[in-house]
């Protein structure tokens, strides 16, 4: 018989397949016998496209004179891209380079393309935007220069240029704020010379004071005098610092003064009160008249006298003083005694790390980890595994069973003391993470697999069958190392799997403890080949070695029509 079957072939459209001529077969292969097959060889050829993806980053963009717009240019084809920018600018204020730029791409790949972008500068004015379009032209279907009438347009980008003047509205904003703060200091300056005290004014000063004295009139009070000199309308009365008593500044006038009063007329006198007693007071006079102020006098000092009661007072505030200091004192010497008394027994009994910390791998899945006490038995310990605590260890004990880790992987651990008899409970830092606390967790050995795999064919009531038998290894295989390299368990069940061409398929799931399985409900003289392999829990063995048999011939059982019954023939007597 003969057959048509139709085979579409949809290569990818993508830039990783260039254009080609690729040699292909088509195997068609029979289900129901796998080793008759047939292959028929043709050429396919794999053609060209083109599909270029363009877009613009930043679409909106500020310049004063020149910037760049970024093209971001994707060629989604399976040939080379050989590319040109173009600038249009319908109002044709901005400018662009003479030669567009060029750009080749290669299939499959994105490149960025810097497209400058001019406009003539200005000082002053407003913002102005202009809109522009940027053209992608494609090179290889050129006629001529790259413009977009000589080459196809492949994308049309818009954008927008704002042009902004050199000189912004901050620029007058600053100006105007620098004027307003050189006024205004001029103005402070000017008032910081008018109002220096003891300034001598140019023409019209009167006479300075003469012989000016202080005298003591009370333990917080002094009385200043002086000769009146004629010319003036007042007398200005400053203070001065005791050293500094003698200084002036760089214009002539009274350095660290203040004016503590001023008198008007004729008047020759002036009493300072509020003092402190047995201090020295120093002081300086200058003679107004209007605006005019005569230069400063002499510095005239004293100091005030001794208050017997305000002395008494003070040497009963010194001794309490005294003595609140030495009680103060013995407080805190009592509280560092106690203070140490408590670090001893807090360093006594703090929990001290773990040292020679060790982990080694022990039953399939654990590591065995172990360290030293240096607690003589106190503390108990916290053990980590990568930073994340997975246990604890009552005290007494200094080792500790890792289980459920993932075979094959390595782990870290780290061990805290805690030691919970003391007030209030302490605890040490981590054990430092070193190599000889890591250790790989082994993986668990799969169970042994079967051998002496048979298959003979039986008949039963089901029809034609194989039974297929095997049995298990006396002792576990020897591994490189000469561990066993499989396990022998009682609780071993068993999957039984028919072994095709393609694969193998399980039939059959035998429990522990069998060695023989039937498979039933097969056709008459169909052959079939069978594996075994051993289970336990999620663990399975390699499959055994491969058996085959053929289905015994099933006769159907012939029917024998029953014995069919004849009427008796009659019998005569004949009596002589």
């Amino acid at each position: 018989q003969t057959a048509v079957a139709t085979v579409v072939l949809r290569p990818p459209r993508t830039g990783s397949l260039p254009p080609s001529s690729l040699q292909v077969g088509v195997r068609a292969r029979s289900v129901v016998d796998p080793s008759e097959c047939a292959v028929e060889e043709f050429r396919l050829d794999v053609g060209a496209f083109s599909e270029i993806d363009a877009w613009i980053r930043p679409r909106q963009l500020k310049l004063r004179w020149r910037r760049h717009f970024k093209v971001v240019l994707a060629n989604n084809g399976n040939v080379p891209a050989a590319l040109a920018l173009a600038g249009l600018d319908p109002n044709d204020a901005l400018r662009f380079p003479r030669r567009p730029p060029t750009v080749d791409v290669a299939p499959g790949s994105v490149h960025v393309a810097r497209f400058p972008v001019r406009v003539r500068p200005r000082l002053g004015g407003t913002m102005e935007p202009h809109q522009l379009q940027i053209h992608v032209l494609d090179r290889n279907r050129s006629r001529g220069a790259a413009v977009p009438g000589n080459n196809p347009v492949v994308a049309t980008l818009d954008a927008l240029a704002i042009r902004h003047p050199l000189l912004g509205s901050w620029f007058t904003r600053f100006s105007s704020i620098l004027t307003v703060v050189a006024v205004v200091f001029s103005f402070i300056i000017a008032r910081q010379d008018q109002d220096q005290p003891g300034q001598p004014t140019p023409g019209g000063a009167p006479p300075v004071p003469a012989d000016v004295t202080v005298a003591a009139t009370a333990p917080d009070a002094v009385t200043v005098s002086w000769t009146d000199a004629g010319g003036e309308t007042g007398v200005r009365v400053f203070q001065q610092d005791p050293t500094a008593a003698t200084s002036t500044d760089a214009s002539g006038g009274c350095a660290q003064c203040s004016q503590v009063g001023e008198v008007t007329g004729q008047v020759t006198t002036f009493t300072v009160d509020k003092l402190t007693p047995s201090t020295q007071y120093c002081f300086r006079l200058a003679a107004v008249n209007g605006e005019a102020i005569s230069a400063l006098t002499a510095p005239a000092c004293t100091t005030t006298p001794t208050d017997a009661a305000a002395a008494a007072a003070a040497a009963a505030a010194d001794a309490q003083a005294a003595a609140d200091a030495a009680a103060q004192q013995a407080a805190a010497d009592a509280a560092d005694a106690t203070a140490a008394a408590a670090a001893a027994t807090a360093e006594a009994n703090k929990a001290v790390v773990p040292d020679a910390v060790t982990a080694t791998a022990g039953e399939p899945g654990t590591v065995v980890v172990a360290w030293n006490d240096a607690s003589a038995g106190k503390a108990s310990f916290d053990v980590a595994r990568d930073g994340t605590s997975v246990g604890q260890v009552v005290p007494g004990h200094s080792s500790f069973v890792a289980s459920g880790l993932t075979p094959g992987t390595r782990v870290c651990f780290q061990v805290k003391a805690v030691r919970a008899d003391t007030a209030p409970p302490t605890q040490s830092d981590y054990s430092p993470v070193a190599d000889a606390a890591c250790a790989v967790p082994t993986a668990p050995l799969p169970p042994c697999s079967p051998t002496d795999v048979a298959v003979e064919p039986v008949e039963n009531a089901e029809g034609a069958g194989l039974r297929v038998s095997w049995s298990m290894p006396a002792t576990a295989a020897a591994g490189a190392a000469g561990t066993p390299s499989c396990r022998m368990d009682p609780a071993t069940s068993f999957e039984v799997q028919e072994v095709y061409a393609r694969g193998a398929e399980v039939v059959l799931s035998p429990k522990a403890g069998d060695s023989a399985a039937t498979v039933t409900q097969l056709l008459s003289e169909s052959f079939h080949c069978y594996s075994v392999r051993s289970v336990l829990a999620e663990l399975r063995s390699p499959a055994s070695g491969t058996a085959c048999g053929t289905a015994p011939v099933i006769v159907p059982p012939t029917t024998v029509p029953p014995p069919t019954t004849s009427p008796p023939t009659p019998t005569t007597t004949a009596t002589p």
